[in-house]
């Protein structure tokens, strides 16, 4: 059973949620929906952000994660590494507004981030750090953890850092019992707070998300991301409704 299941060391004391577990066990044998593209098409995104527009290649159409890890396998040079970065931002919807703020400090700063991730020169936790270091320091602005998460992920070669959203984090408070706190620190909107939540936290997080996977069999813990992540829109899915009205 889950409540069997129990974190070793310093996750001891961190327990599952075996009801919330067995209502997402239903969710998911149901069958996991392919999620397709989401966001904003990338080449009008970076015409509207960035004035690009010359033909970069990027798509004119809604992109998917499997068209992010395409791209991803073909980047051979830094102007194409940016150009993955532009395509995962604008899969993960990120406002314009605050593109056009971390985008004209991009190539002072937290592109060599993104390169170091890329090569695997740099951990899922000292990626969080260093993303997280320019942030409070305001040297990196307009890009939180739920925007760099979804960088490290799919510019880490391991994909073992997961993304940090609202979504994801308010599902992973709700599926995990950890006594006297949250695994992830959420602001008065119920978003993550980027200052609250360090590397350690960021590491209880990835090591939750993997857990989880683990106790409902799934394999890759990006599906089981994609899973508590659900859908919303006017109709949304059974987990989303239920983690956004607290029904549980």
């Amino acid at each position: 059973m889950f409540w069997q299941n129990r974190f070793v060391k310093k996750h001891d004391l961190i327990k599952p949620n075996n009801k919330l577990f067995g209502i997402l066990r239903e969710i998911y044998e149901v069958g996991l929906p392919n999620q397709g593209g989401i966001g904003f098409a990338p080449e009008r995104w970076a015409q509207q952000v960035l004035g690009q527009v010359n033909d970069y290649g990027l798509e004119r159409r809604q992109i998917s994660r499997d068209d992010i890890f395409f791209r991803r396998s073909k980047v051979k040079s830094c102007e194409e590494l940016k150009l993955l970065v532009i395509a995962i931002c604008a899969w993960g919807g990120m406002r314009h507004g605050n593109a056009r703020t971390a985008f004209s400090n991009y190539n002072n700063g937290w592109s060599a981030i993104c390169e170091a991730v890329f090569q695997g020169n740099l951990s899922k936790g000292e990626a969080y750090e260093k993303f997280r270091e320019r942030f409070v320091s305001r040297s990196l602005v307009g890009i939180g953890a739920a925007y760099f998460t979804k960088l490290i992920y799919f510019l880490s070669p391991e994909h073992d850092g997961y993304i940090m959203d609202q979504w994801t984090a308010r599902s992973i408070n709700a599926l995990f019992l950890k006594p006297g706190g949250k695994i992830v620190d959420l602001n008065s909107q119920n978003l993550v707070d980027t200052r609250a939540n360090d590397r350690a936290s960021y590491e209880e997080f990835c090591s939750c998300m993997d857990k989880g996977a683990r106790l409902l069999h799934i394999d890759d813990t990006g599906r089981f991301e994609q899973l508590i992540f659900s859908h919303g829109g006017k109709r949304p899915g059974r987990w989303r409704k239920l983690i956004k009205d607290k029904l549980y």
